[in-house]
């Protein structure tokens, strides 16, 4: 284990500067005027407010879209004290785009690559817009199918990976085309 950076036991993580940093900064790339989120104590749970640019109070729990939580709530996942501090072994994440305008995937997408220094991150998508990018490694994803009634789960097949790799197609263009599909073996 790694020296321990984050909050002790009970402390709240968006009192942790390293951590709160982080999901600000995300926030800000993912959510135009959003500057950050705050802890706000409602008796005794914890609950999120969003400061933002023109705003002249932030907004509460109870005013903040799902998107913008969303936003918030997945770097939140990512850069958590546990995995600052490498206590963590892995963060997954079911759709990490979900509720986000297009425009903001590509922030989401250097959120999860960089968290993924510190800790393995696994995602599921179904969105092209966050896979519209040069060099990802083919070799780190697995492309999910129903054939004949099963579910199928492997490796990009041999027709698609020869496409990235020469550079004839990104992820992105793949997936929206309905070209991708895993290695069956067979």
């Amino acid at each position: 284990m790694g020296k321990h950076i984050g909050p002790t036991p009970g402390e709240s993580a968006f009192r942790y500067p390293v951590f709160k940093a982080r999901i600000d900064d995300y926030l800000g790339a993912m959510v135009p005027e959003a500057l950050g989120v705050d802890e706000r104590l409602v008796d005794k749970y914890s609950a999120v407010e969003l400061r933002t640019r023109d705003a002249e109070r932030p907004f509460g729990p109870e005013a903040i879209s799902v998107g913008t939580l969303h936003a918030a709530g997945v770097p939140a996942a990512l850069f958590q004290p546990a995995v600052l501090d490498g206590q963590a072994e892995l963060v997954a994440v079911e759709e990490p785009e979900t509720a986000l305008h297009p425009a903001a995937a590509g922030a989401l997408f250097d959120a999860l690559t960089e968290a993924s220094e510190f800790v393995q991150v696994v995602i599921t998508t179904q969105s092209a817009e966050l896979l519209d990018r040069d060099g990802i490694d083919p070799a780190s994803v697995r492309v999910v199918a129903m054939e004949n009634g099963v579910t199928v789960v492997g490796e990009i097949d041999g027709v698609s990976r020869a496409l990235l790799e020469e550079g004839h197609a990104i992820l992105g263009e793949l997936l929206r085309d309905g070209q991708l599909r895993p290695e069956t073996g067979a």
